[in-house]
């Protein structure tokens, strides 16, 4: 079967740009969900973060079999429509990391955690110290990552 080459007009650029970037972040979610099921997902960070590996072995298999299925899917969503595959550039990703990373310390020095309960007052003297080092090493990466 021939594909139909007005089926891609049926989008407006706007549409397609749209449905491009859903379906981006469906391959990358599910891509995900089958790295875990298979246990080999990406490791997380032994100090704030561990990961649980507590998904049923009776619904693995259908998991990694399920996420194959819309693969498929959304390859013949990509052919049916000619959508473009997206370029997303490692520098412009690594670069917007750090700057929300800089906000989120921004917003989390010992006068901001007065919304979270009373502040003792020698947690700025211990922590805001550490935040500013932390912000320091960030913005010396995101030099770094410029100046390449």
């Amino acid at each position: 079967m021939t594909p139909d080459p007005r089926i891609p007009a049926l989008l407006t650029e706007g549409q397609r740009r749209h449905l491009t970037a859903t379906l981006a972040l469906v391959e990358r979610a599910v891509g995900q969900v089958a790295a875990l099921a298979r246990r080999d997902g990406s490791p997380e960070s032994a100090l704030l973060s561990q990961g649980q590996d507590d998904i049923p072995a009776s619904v693995r298999e259908p998991l990694v079999a399920a996420a194959a299925d819309v693969a498929v899917i959304i390859e013949q969503l990509v052919s049916r429509f000619q959508l473009p595959a997206s370029s997303a550039s490692h520098r412009r990703t690594a670069e917007a990391l750090l700057v929300s990373s800089l906000v989120e310390i921004e917003d989390t020095g010992s006068t901001s955690l007065r919304g979270y309960g009373h502040v003792h007052p020698d947690v700025a003297l211990h922590l805001d110290p550490l935040l500013e080092r932390l912000h320091h090493s960030i913005a010396q990466m995101r030099y770094v990552l410029g100046a390449t």
